[in-house]
């Protein structure tokens, strides 16, 4: 019985054995396979060069957040790897979220969660890596809260190191000291190629130190989430260049807070861009904020209506040419402004402002453009219903010379509406110019076209005010 016992251990280190060659042979064999395949290929003859430049237009077309670009094609071969690893353009965006996380900007592609099975380190090394492959282009980097943890000091540390090449740097987060911590990181150095910045936090957020000490000369773009007004001035200095700026959960609870908040507009004097959402504005005697450069306004004031009327009279923008307004309709407390000081003030845009129309058209007489942007449950009727009638009034913007209608659902965009819509308009005014989305033109057919040209130009429409916080946030 022991010897056969140990004939059959010999013969089972023999298979053993044999089947470790087999799998020696089954990989020598699999990688002349590999590499035959890839001489195959169609792109096998590409130069590296070329190559390259295909990865990098790859990249822009956009993937779902969980994927990106650069990782899958690096797994594809080992030339594609070799590739891919050395073209910074693949790895220039960097998305750090946690799988609880509520980005208050869209999701892009390459977004690099911390899950609990890779942990936080595995994260560091990540951002590090994305960073080091980037070489010295310029990146975008966004960081979404980091739940109830600390950041790492590893992490910390690569931020600070590599600030000299952010353009865009965002920044969401629970937890004050991780806000406090980042912000410090990457205020060590000048930010030389910072364009755009934008950081929030879940509940009021303050500045505790003054941002970028060492200068931003090249920013331009500012997003504020829930921040704390009075701790403006320590932001002002590296804000000197923003053209652009948007508050958002923006709480003016007292008079020092206004002051701040005036002090701070004012101080911006290349401003031309500013995107206001109002939580709560006290009511006060408001002395003027004066923006001699501000070309358009956008002020969302459903969670306190009467910050409508108190900015519209406090604010003095001679220059501004452009005003968007947001969902008016949900504000039953609106009242009209007194007076508005925006004299060359031309282009309207209003989301979901219908019932405000004989309002907005007493306060803004002069509009010559007019947009609106229908939403659920409103269509081109409705807008014909808020031009023309309810309130037996004046005629409504008789300077109009061109409308722009967009609707949420294209399905139930009905071209005899608009017909209807644009004969209503010609009535007294000289009106010139129909603008529509693509896709509402594309779901005209030749003779619906035709009909419509009959009565008015139409033109495809182009919002010529980018909204540049969207890409961002």
């Amino acid at each position: 019985m022991p010897n056969r016992l140990e004939e059959i251990a010999v013969a089972k280190q023999k298979l053993f054995f044999q089947l470790e060659e087999l799998n020696m042979q089954e990989r020598a064999v699999q990688l002349e396979h590999n590499v035959m395949h890839n001489l195959d290929a169609p792109t096998s003859n590409l130069p590296d060069e070329i190559l390259a430049m295909i990865f990098e237009a790859g990249s822009c077309f956009g993937l779902p957040p969980k994927y990106h670009f650069g990782e899958l094609v690096s797994h594809v071969s080992h030339r594609w790897r070799r590739i891919a690893l050395t073209t910074p353009w693949l790895w220039a965006e960097i998305r750090v979220a946690t799988k609880q996380s509520n980005f208050p900007w869209p999701l892009m592609s390459g977004q690099l969660e911390e899950r609990p099975k890779i942990g936080f380190k595995s994260l560091t090394e990540s951002v590090a890596h994305y960073l080091s492959r980037s070489k010295s282009i310029p990146v975008e980097i966004y960081f979404s809260d980091f739940c109830d943890r600390d950041v790492a000091p590893d992490l910390l540390k690569i931020l600070g190191h590599h600030n000299g090449h952010f353009q865009s740097f965002n920044l969401f987060t629970r937890k004050s000291k991780n806000l406090e911590q980042i912000l410090e990181s990457v205020s060590h150095q000048e930010a030389t190629l910072l364009e755009s910045f934008s950081v929030g936090e879940t509940k009021e957020m303050q500045f505790t130190s003054r941002l970028f000490p060492h200068g931003a000369p090249r920013l331009r773009t500012v997003h504020l989430h829930s921040f704390d007004i009075t701790t403006s001035p320590l932001c002002l200095p590296a804000f000197g260049s923003v053209s652009h700026l948007k508050l958002s959960n923006l709480n003016i609870e007292d008079r020092v807070a206004y002051g701040c908040f005036r002090g701070f507009l004012g101080a911006l004097q290349t401003l031309s861009h500013l995107e206001l959402s109002i939580l709560f504005f006290a009511q006060l005697d408001l002395l003027p904020i004066v923006l001699p450069s501000l070309l358009f306004f956008m002020l969302d004031a459903v969670a306190c209506p009467a910050a409508f009327n108190y900015l519209i009279n406090a604010l003095h923008a001679p220059s501004l040419t452009s005003l968007s307004l947001n969902r008016l309709d949900e504000s039953e407390e609106l009242t009209q402004p007194t007076i508005s000081h925006f004299p060359s003030l031309q282009h309207l845009i209003l989301t979901q402002a219908l019932s405000q129309f004989a309002m907005l058209a007493t306060v803004f007489p002069n509009i010559e453009r007019l947009t609106c942007c229908l939403v659920e449950d409103e269509d081109v009727d409705d807008l014909v219903d808020a031009i023309f009638y309810g309130d037996g009034g004046p005629l409504k913007w008789p300077k109009m010379r061109s409308i722009a209608v967009s609707v949420s659902q294209v399905d139930s965009f009905d071209v005899s509406q608009l017909c209807n819509l644009v004969e209503e308009l010609q009535i007294g005014r000289s009106m010139r110019k129909l603008l529509l989305p693509k896709s509402h033109i594309a779901k005209m057919d030749v003779c619906e076209m035709e009909e419509l040209r009959e009565m008015i130009e139409v033109e495809e429409f182009i919002d010529e005010w980018s909204l540049p916080f969207q890409r961002l946030f």
